[in-house]
């Protein structure tokens, strides 16, 4: 697919990240190179926080219409079922501010950077 082939040629980069929001195709074999090449971080929200930042961007995906809260739900879920098992990190990020997500991230970041 053209995902596997745009992610291969990023994971063969160092000292890069790889901003895939909700677009990128759960197809494990994307996800397991993702993991496999770094560090995969999953970032959360609840349904209403992302219905709020969709409302706020005219250039997201899923705004070519307004999406109802009901939709939002249940591609949340669908994310989080997926994502999930190849995530080293996850992160709510409807609950904390963005200083406090970098923090966090960084904490995390460190910790998985000193494993054996």
């Amino acid at each position: 697919s053209e995902e596997r082939l745009v992610l291969q040629k990023l994971a063969g980069r160092e000292h890069i990240v790889i901003a895939c929001g909700g677009s990128l195709p759960p197809k494990p074999e994307n996800l397991e190179l993702l993991r496999d090449k770094g560090w995969f971080v999953l970032l959360t929200a609840k349904p209403e926080v992302i219905r709020n930042r969709l409302q706020r961007k005219a250039n997201r995906l899923l705004t070519g219409s307004k999406p109802s809260a009901e939709h939002i739900s249940m591609q949340a879920a669908a994310w989080e079922q997926n994502f999930t098992p190849y995530a080293d990190f996850i992160l709510d990020s409807g609950a904390i501010n963005v200083d406090e997500a970098a923090t966090k991230l960084a904490e995390n970041f460190r910790a998985f950077c000193s494993q054996p």
